[in-house]
């Protein structure tokens, strides 16, 4: 995030994350072996969806953190979106899912080079199929 954020003013966020498809922001020939979930969660603050100027934070789950595990909770329970409503920042939940092939059994994003040896350079087909996501949602 750029520059200071201001501390969450609620214990709960003022909404909820909604269902995402990130299939649809992301081109098929960006999705190949991609091993994303078919859907994520996006939150949009009541403040932005009004029409403030808001900014957008992409929010990368851990290993065994992945909706396919533990459903929603990452999004629902991270308090991220608690910053959002105070800081008028919209959070893009991605989804990474485990795999046996490529093998990527728990989960992760793309740390170790399950998806090519390209895998922690910008072309990489994680970072580019995020890109495009938060390209087409206006970032």
């Amino acid at each position: 995030m750029a520059g200071r954020g201001q501390p969450a003013q609620q214990r709960r966020a003022a909404g909820h994350p909604q269902p995402l498809r990130p299939d649809r922001l992301c081109p098929r020939r960006l999705r190949r072996g991609l091993v994303h979930d078919t859907t994520g969660q996006l939150y949009v603050p009541p403040s932005c969806a009004a029409g403030a100027p808001c900014k957008l934070v992409v929010a990368l789950h851990g290993c065994l953190s992945a909706q396919q595990l533990l459903g929603t909770a990452f999004a629902e329970k991270g308090n991220l979106d608690t910053y959002a409503d105070t800081n008028d920042l919209v959070v893009l939940y991605p989804q990474a899912v485990s795999s046996i092939w490529p093998v990527n059994p728990q989960g992760c994003w793309d740390w170790f080079g399950y998806t090519g040896s390209d895998y922690a350079v910008k072309s990489a087909p994680q970072m580019r199929a995020i890109v495009n996501m938060v390209h087409a949602l206006g970032g």
